[in-house]
């Protein structure tokens, strides 16, 4: 009786290190990037969806899940009431007149870079075909992997949402790096050799084009 009390107090002990483990790296995650605060809706779809296995039966961890789920959500709070989250919005809004959802603003600047896909300035129509680009394959990837992964497709359509409704359409395919069906997608396609080789070697020379566009104080992200 006694070994049996024994291991269950090593479960819940271990159980609680890893809940705590999990939400500090959601919390780092939410501190990382301010978008991170989206990692709320998969954590939040996980969790239902234990709760729909297991709805015969209550466990506390399902209580120790469910407040890992706010913890991104409460990171950001406290992070935007503090004198760092304060300055940040100063920076965004008064240096890069950036904010969250601004939609009109974000509908002018988008229709004006599309407008210069057509325009004469070579160097302007191939940028912007790499943030239409990046954006096409981050929307792709959502849609794609939408079925299996719900959860993390729905937070990449959240941050692709919120960095193209800023204001500012710079830098998409630095923004697009945080969506994870990106990367679940190309691991899937990758296993054909022809895409592996061709997406390498054009990764390669995208990635050398930009570096040398950097040294000639372009700010490509």
């Amino acid at each position: 009786m006694l070994q049996r009390s024994s291991i269950r107090t090593l479960v819940v002990i271990w159980l609680a290190w890893v809940l705590i483990l999990l939400g500090y790296q959601a919390a780092i995650a939410t501190l990382t990037r301010v978008v991170g605060v989206a990692l709320l809706i998969p954590l939040a779809l996980a969790w239902v969806q234990e709760m729909v296995n297991d709805s015969v039966r209550f466990h506390w961890k399902q209580v120790g899940q469910g407040l890992l789920v706010v913890v991104p959500l409460l990171t950001y709070l406290v992070w935007k009431q503090s004198f760092w989250g304060r300055a940040f919005d100063i920076v965004e809004r008064q240096y890069f007149k950036c904010e969250p959802f601004a939609l009109s603003r974000a509908w002018i600047a988008w229709r004006d870079r599309f407008l210069a896909l057509f325009g004469s300035n070579s160097q302007t129509v191939v940028y912007f075909m790499i943030e239409f680009g990046a954006i096409a394959l981050g929307l792709i990837a959502c849609v794609l992997t939408l079925r299996r992964y719900p959860g993390i497709a729905a937070y990449g359509l959240v941050v692709i949402a919120i960095s193209m409704t800023c204001g500012v359409v710079q830098g998409m395919h630095r923004y697009v790096l945080a969506v994870p069906s990106v990367f679940l997608l190309l691991s899937q396609w990758g296993g054909n050799p022809a895409f592996d080789r061709a997406w390498t070697l054009g990764g390669v020379l995208l990635m050398g084009m930009l570096a040398t566009l950097f040294t000639f104080d372009l700010w490509v992200g």
